[in-house]
């Protein structure tokens, strides 16, 4: 954990930014201009200051890390937080989790590719360069990897002489 402690917040698009919980302090609310946070954990993972002080700028989630769970399934109501929370404001969302590294990083990646036509490799690539540390849940990747862009021929069929575009 300290490792993230220690570890910049990102820029994933302008008005978003990425990091973990315990980042968010008065100062740093100030620093980023932060209005609204989507936390992608559970309430202890989001200081109780901002809980209590901002109520209606506020969304919890409830995401499981865990190679066993589909990080999609947060996905419809992550993306409509964070469309109400950008219409709402002309501040910064904050997005985070406990870490900063898996939950928020993989939903608000996805998001934005989605929303705003950004290639996702090249944007973890990007986020990647401010925040080292992001999207290490192998499950997570392949999941929004299929989301994206498809289900691919896995490599032990290659080659192999099987037919998947159904043509003779």
């Amino acid at each position: 954990m300290k490792r993230t402690m220690q570890c910049q917040p990102a820029w994933v698009y302008p008005r978003i930014l990425l990091g973990a919980g315990n980042q968010l302090t008065p100062i740093f609310t100030a620093k980023y201009n932060i209005t609204h946070v989507v936390n992608c954990a559970f309430a202890g993972d989001c200081p109780e200051w901002w809980r209590k002080k901002h109520p209606g700028n506020y969304a919890e989630l409830h995401a499981i890390d865990s190679m066993a769970v589909k990080i999609l399934d947060w996905y419809p109501e992550f993306e409509n937080w964070m469309r109400f929370f950008l219409r709402s404001t002309n501040g910064t969302v904050f997005v985070h989790c406990k870490a900063g590294v898996n939950r928020s990083a993989y939903l608000v990646l996805t998001f934005v590719s989605k929303n705003f036509g950004i290639d996702f490799r090249r944007l973890l690539a990007a986020v990647r360069r401010q925040r080292p540390i992001i999207c290490d849940n192998s499950a997570f990747m392949r999941q929004v990897e299929d989301e994206l862009y498809g289900r691919v021929q896995s490599e032990e069929n290659k080659g192999h002489g099987i037919n998947l575009n159904g043509n003779s």
